[in-house]
């Protein structure tokens, strides 16, 4: 193994999700953007479609790539055409509750499932304000 190079992503644009598949890198930011460095071109390509939140992890099954968005849903996108997705929501679940930071925080494929499996990982707040409001609501 060897160092290959730095890639320059957005400025000011933190990455909070990266994935490796075959010979390219996958990435995800605090702003919601997805972008795919290829090895062979050695230019990173953004999808054209920025999400509401931001990417929280990433998973490449096939010809799609899997995208937490938030707490909001799942975006799967077609690798091949990156302007078409689909949103795929858990039930009728909804970012609501003013008590936990909410949010999925995990996708990957579980072989019982037989598919992509994303885990919502539920945080208590630590926003003293946010609680006050509601006690004394």
């Amino acid at each position: 193994m060897r160092f290959e190079t730095f890639i320059q992503c957005r400025l000011g644009e933190p990455i909070t999700a990266v994935k490796l598949f075959r010979d390219e890198l996958f990435i995800g930011s605090i702003s919601g953007y997805i972008g795919r460095y290829s090895n062979r071109t050695r230019a990173v390509e953004y999808f054209p479609n920025c999400h509401p939140e931001l990417i929280r992890d990433l998973y490449v099954f096939g010809n799609e790539v899997f995208a937490c968005v938030g707490d909001e849903f799942i975006a799967c996108h077609n690798i091949n055409d990156l302007t078409s997705y689909h949103v795929i929501h858990y039930d009728e679940f909804r970012h609501k509750d003013l008590l936990c930071g909410n949010y999925f925080s995990m996708i990957n494929y579980g072989k019982e499932a037989k598919g992509v499996v994303a885990l919502l990982a539920l945080f208590p707040t630590t926003n003293t304000e946010r609680l006050s409001k509601l006690i004394s609501a």
